[in-house]
């Protein structure tokens, strides 16, 4: 018997748009499902305690005096160098206090952030100023780590360092260039509320931003104490809840040990609003793709 070969149909492209839609829409589909299936959390970004904040500047090297080869070199140099803050209590010599016991003047306490390079070589050195004054700073390291030490104030210093060519023939370049706001000590966060409301964010021991004022300190504490009493849960007891009075060991414990999450849901939301409308958009033209087909088939019936 011979076998009958049954024509293949050519593939039609007005099918291409219905395709492309229907892959879309499995992928859109799937995307809704995870971001439905998940619960997003979208909280405030918090400095490092003691740490700073450090932001890379770009720099124009296009007409070194050095080779390429040359920057490249000192270019992997001044990446390799690192930074890190540590807040240290050091003597200031220029400020003498009256010590109560003792009856006699010493040298105040200061809280100062220390920066500390490692990594350092000596094909290369440190420029250093800042915005707080004009002081500038030159410093060619002898070994490969070195601390400086930065300026205690009621407010974010802000310091420009520049890693600069100590070598070849392109001597005081800059071959990176960085900026590094460093925290600040909180004195408030020594008063006796803190110990209550250590969360509290003017109460952190070291702040990324400038130190608040009084009137801002307590007006602060005294929303943050309502938002706290608003976003308590209930005790129950015996079946029965308990709104009013708490013993005094549970004082602020149930409430302090609750930290406020900011969540940002409308941004979730927003995402699923705009998929869903997506995959109505694209039903819709997939269908209205199919009805135009068949229309035109059938005209040419």
């Amino acid at each position: 018997m011979m076998k009958i070969k049954k024509e293949r149909k050519p593939f039609k492209r007005e099918y291409i748009p219905i395709i492309l839609a229907v892959i879309i829409l499995f992928f859109l589909i799937g995307a809704l499902i995870y971001l439905i299936g998940h619960d997003f959390k979208f909280e405030e970004e918090k400095a490092n305690p003691g740490q700073h904040e450090q932001e890379e500047v770009l720099i124009d090297n296009s007409n070194s005096k050095c080779s390429k080869d040359e920057l490249n070199e000192l270019y992997k140099i001044a990446e390799n160098i690192k930074v890190e803050t540590e807040m240290r209590e050091i003597e200031d010599k220029d400020n003498m206090v009256l010590n109560q016991e003792t009856d006699q003047l010493e040298p105040a306490i200061s809280i100062v952030p220390i920066m500390k390079f490692t990594n350092l070589n000596s094909k290369v050195y440190i420029f250093m100023s800042n915005n707080y004054n004009e002081k500038t700073e030159e410093v060619k390291p002898e070994d490969d780590k070195i601390e400086i030490n930065g300026i205690q104030s009621d407010k974010i210093v802000e310091y420009t360092i520049e890693i600069r060519s100590n070598n070849y023939g392109c001597k005081g370049e800059t071959i990176r260039k960085f900026n590094v706001r460093t925290p600040i000590f909180n004195s408030f966060s020594e008063l006796d509320i803190c110990e209550s409301y250590p969360d509290y964010p003017y109460c952190q021991k070291y702040l990324a931003e400038d130190l608040p004022t009084m009137h801002d300190f307590q007006y602060g504490l005294q929303n943050y104490k309502k938002n706290l009493k608003s976003t308590a849960a209930p005790r129950f007891t015996n079946g029965s809840t308990t709104s009013g009075k708490k013993d005094e060991n549970e004082t602020t414990t149930t409430t302090v040990e609750k930290k406020e999450e900011k969540k940002e849901n409308n941004d979730n939301k927003t995402i699923i609003y705009v998929i869903i409308g997506l995959v109505i958009l694209l039903s819709m033209v997939a269908i209205g793709t199919l009805l135009l087909i068949k229309k035109k088939r059938s005209k040419e019936v």
